[in-house]
């Protein structure tokens, strides 16, 4: 049986993923299948998004049962994941090739985070939700794969950034496992070796706060599970 402090924990992520489904049904704009947000500091991330909301937005839908659309939210899931996979830069020739547009509006690739943020979610969507994907998304994330780690890898950053190193190191194992190649996987450790090596040596960079631990904490959690 599940003891208690657990079962409330579990109970607290149940209350916050439905909060943050409620959040996504506000914003959510069908037709463009992405959620539009709004910075007051920021005009060139207002719009439509994908690199960050519009993900975990369609995998609570993949996972939800019909409440909103009259329809499996699945489908819509499933466009919002299409859509996402639509923005990536697949110019030939192009120094971000691999990485995604964070922003619909913008005309070239102007935060390179994008690639960090998506492609542990895009894993998982491919393999622990796979029996709600349809075939057509299926396929567009098998092709999107392999350039997918182009984009990481043109996107390596210095350890001392530790929410984004970490979040490409766990994306690196995520892919070893899709990819089934294990010098993916050898090249995220070389990575974690590096980032043990410096912080023994020099402490953790990235200052302890609420927006940034839980994005580190991700990227372990994500290593850690695909490697076990």
């Amino acid at each position: 049986a599940m003891n208690a402090s657990l079962q409330a924990q579990r109970q607290r992520s149940m209350i916050l993923q439905e909060r943050l489904r409620y959040a996504g049904d506000t914003r959510y704009d069908p037709p463009e299948a992405l959620l539009r947000t709004f910075s007051e500091f920021f005009p060139r991330f207002t719009g439509y998004v994908a690199a960050q909301e519009s993900l975990p937005y369609a995998l609570l839908l993949l996972q939800s049962d019909d409440r909103t659309y009259g329809i499996d939210d699945a489908i819509e899931g499933n466009r919002i994941i299409r859509r996402i996979l639509g923005l990536q830069d697949l110019r030939e020739g192009s120094e971000t090739f691999g990485n995604f547009f964070w922003m619909t509006h913008w005309d070239r690739i102007k935060d390179q985070n994008a690639v960090s943020f998506l492609t542990i979610g895009l894993v998982y969507a491919y393999l622990t939700l796979a029996p709600k994907l349809e075939p057509e998304t299926k396929a567009a994330l098998e092709r999107a794969f392999p350039s997918i780690l182009l984009g990481i890898r043109s996107h390596k950053v210095r350890w001392q950034y530790t929410n984004i190193y970490f979040l490409n190191l766990g994306g690196l194992v995520a892919l070893s496992c899709v990819l089934d190649d294990d010098s993916i996987h050898a090249e995220a450790m070389a990575d974690f070796a590096q980032w043990l090596e410096g912080t023994s040596q020099d402490g953790f960079h990235e200052f302890n706060s609420p927006t940034y631990t839980p994005v580190t904490l991700s990227g372990m959690e994500a290593a850690w599970h695909y490697t076990t």
